[in-house]
């Protein structure tokens, strides 16, 4: 059976070909075909999640915030240069992370999973009209990945709990890691809107020169072709280290070679679906 046949998402049938406007199309404008990535409203237990996670982990980012400021009974010098140390790591494993986690949306999930199926759609869509990422809110982007982020930031907290009196330099290190990785990786999909401006204030300018924030120039190579590079959200830089030294397509390997499964093969189906260009091999 062709990978173009039709098949459902809920229960609107999903056709062969869909007449698709141009990909470039604002994210208010007319979007022949996106009514197929249509998604139910967020179910009360949803919105609850998505509340519990960020509540959840801004608290515990605050208190590992105070912890940081406090330093009981150690002088400032011998705080700051873990802590700075710490902020720079979190924000390096936070880009990491993002770009795994649009790694593995792009590559390996497709919309008829239990449990993804709103996150697929969103991720398909966004291949084919990229400026629609704009139509989702911060209270959107923020809920499951605060989730995730909480996972890095609060064993950092019960580590200064558990040091008592005086934490030690690891301590300070770790605390700004998870600090640094939760914040980042929590706003990463903020950061991702940012690197689809094609225009930005001074401050934002400034900060994507210096490679500190996602810059248009670099995001866009991850739209072109097969949409198989430059997946990391908050500033590229695990993109041109770990990326650049094959990261993700050994990944991909490892996936194949556990599972039998093909990389992309439900992105490929979408944009073939819509016109998009798609690699023959």
């Amino acid at each position: 059976m062709s990978d173009l046949s039709v098949s459902t998402a809920g229960k609107q049938a999903i056709p062969d070909r869909i007449p698709a406007g141009p990909k470039w199309t604002g994210p208010r404008d007319p979007a022949p075909g996106s009514e197929y990535f249509a998604q139910p409203e967020y179910t009360r237990r949803e919105i609850a999640t998505h509340a519990a996670g960020a509540l959840i982990n801004a608290g515990v980012c605050a208190a590992v915030a105070v912890e940081l400021v406090r330093g009981r009974g150690r002088r400032p010098v011998t705080r700051v240069l873990p802590a700075t140390a710490g902020l720079l790591v979190g924000g390096y494993v936070a880009d990491l992370m993002s770009g795994v986690l649009h790694w593995a949306f792009d590559t390996w999930f497709d919309e008829d999973m239990p449990g993804v199926r709103r996150m697929v759609l969103i991720v398909r869509e966004h291949h084919i009209y990229p400026q629609r990422i704009f139509n989702y809110g911060l209270a959107q982007d923020v809920g499951i990945l605060s989730w995730f982020s909480l996972a890095g930031v609060a064993p950092t907290l019960l580590a200064a709990r558990r040091a008592g009196g005086t934490p030690g330099a690891g301590v300070y290190f770790a605390m700004a890691t998870g600090l640094s990785f939760s914040v980042l990786l929590t706003l990463s999909l903020e950061f991702h809107k940012i690197g689809h401006r094609s225009e930005t204030g001074k401050v934002v300018a400034t900060l994507q020169d210096a490679g500190i924030l996602l810059s248009n120039k670099h995001h866009m190579r991850h739209h072109s072709r097969e949409h198989d590079s430059h997946y990391c959200l908050v500033n590229g830089v695990a993109d041109r280290t770990l990326g650049r030294a094959g990261l993700f397509r050994l990944l991909e390997r490892a996936v194949n070679a556990s599972s039998g499964v093909l990389p992309r093969i439900n992105d490929r189906l979408w944009r073939r679906r819509f016109g998009r260009w798609v690699s023959e091999s």
